[in-house]
């Protein structure tokens, strides 16, 4: 190789190299939720699985030993109305597995936006659900439009 090559391929070598170390060293910016799962266990509906009277297990994988509040908004109101009441218990802290659950509570029939947030981080993991009318019957729950 010449030596005017050498002079211009060794600093972008030596770049490149340094831009690649920061890039692997750098830490994960990305939420540390890695999936939300509301469980319809023994619910049966011809429109919808979850039914209000009924509860649901919400099971979330993070990190492992992770604090995750959960909220509950009521996105068919105008203006939308959320809770936090609406789980047993309110908030979640992750096992070593990282996997942790609670019991949703739906109040209301219509949709239903859930949203699961590591405590300081200001990435959300949503999913949403549809609640119809539930009866209760043993274990099991009836849902109907």
């Amino acid at each position: 190789m010449n030596s005017a090559l050498r002079r211009v391929l060794g600093p972008t070598a030596a770049l490149g190299a340094l831009a690649a170390a920061v890039a692997v060293a750098a830490p994960n910016a990305a939420a540390t939720i890695t999936s939300l799962d509301i469980s319809p266990g023994l619910s049966f509906g011809s429109s919808t699985s979850y039914g209000v009277g009924c509860t649901y297990t919400i099971s979330v994988t993070a990190k492992p030993n992770t604090s995750i509040s959960l909220f509950d908004q009521n996105t068919d109101n105008n203006p939308p109305a959320g809770y936090w009441t609406n789980f047993s218990p309110l908030g979640i802290v992750t096992d070593a597995t990282g996997k942790g659950s609670t019991t949703w509570y739906p109040a209301w029939k219509g949709l239903h936006t859930i949203t699961a947030q590591e405590f300081g981080s200001d990435q959300p993991f949503t999913i949403t659900a549809t609640a119809g009318t539930g009866t209760k019957l043993g274990p099991a729950c009836i849902v109907s439009a």
